[in-house]
């Protein structure tokens, strides 16, 4: 597995370099800006791109438009302190694979690049259950649930973790 992990915190690169050390299938490359990340994914075209939303020179969802038009075949999983389900959503028709929030747990986050690398959808588990609530909460007050909230409800009814 050919991963490329762009974080401008040399902590989370750290974390990251840790978690794939055992797994001896995985190649990992590091950029900590968002033209550092489009001239590296160009280069090594990765299975799946760790893209954090704050980069310093590109903004998150900018740069990932531009990794989806120039790497179509890279699957990207973002991984960012923002767990605001709005964000979720705008990264999920963006074309982000995954989401998940720096709080996830090390075994989650493993679990999210699978995922992504096998091509199917996943969102943290605190995530969903935070939009499922949600969802809930809006049909009790007579609003209309999104195709993306039957979507998610859908999937966990049928015990999945969001994959396809």
């Amino acid at each position: 597995m050919n991963l490329l992990v762009v974080d401008d915190h040399a902590v989370v690169r750290a974390g990251f370099a840790r978690l794939f050390c055992e797994r001896p299938d995985a190649t990992v490359r590091y950029a900590t800006t968002g033209q550092e990340a489009l001239r590296f994914a160009q280069e090594i075209r990765p299975d799946v791109i760790i893209l954090d939303l704050d980069t310093p020179d590109i903004s998150g969802f900018a740069l990932l438009k531009r990794l989806r038009l120039e790497v179509k075949d890279s699957r990207i999983l973002i991984v960012t302190m923002y767990s605001d389900i709005t964000y979720v959503n705008q990264a999920i028709e963006m074309g982000a694979t995954g989401y998940v929030t720096k709080d996830a747990s090390p075994e989650e986050s493993l679990m999210a690049v699978d995922h992504a690398k096998a091509g199917k959808r996943y969102i943290e588990a605190s995530i969903c259950q935070t939009m499922v609530h949600r969802s809930l909460n809006t049909k009790d007050q007579g609003a209309e649930l999104t195709t993306r909230d039957i979507d998610v409800i859908r999937l966990l009814a049928d015990g999945k973790s969001l994959g396809r």
